[in-house]
């Protein structure tokens, strides 16, 4: 099988983000991707969130950094 027009993930095309604390709502601990404002919502223990990479739109979570 061969793939055709498959696009390319190159370091320019990969966005990166952070992720911003909920404050309105901060006993559900929701985070949003500061790229897609996709919503995270974890446990009541978890301060912080921990993925590394947005399951929405796919942005590496490194604090918004360029390389």
């Amino acid at each position: 099988m061969k793939v055709i027009n498959a696009p390319k993930n190159t370091p320019m095309s990969l966005k990166h983000g952070k992720w911003i604390p909920d404050k309105i709502n901060e006993p559900t601990k929701l985070f949003s991707c500061s790229e897609c404002k996709g919503l995270i919502q974890l446990g009541n223990y978890a301060y912080k969130c921990y993925y590394n990479y947005c399951p929405t739109c796919g942005a590496k979570m490194d604090g918004d950094e360029t390389k």
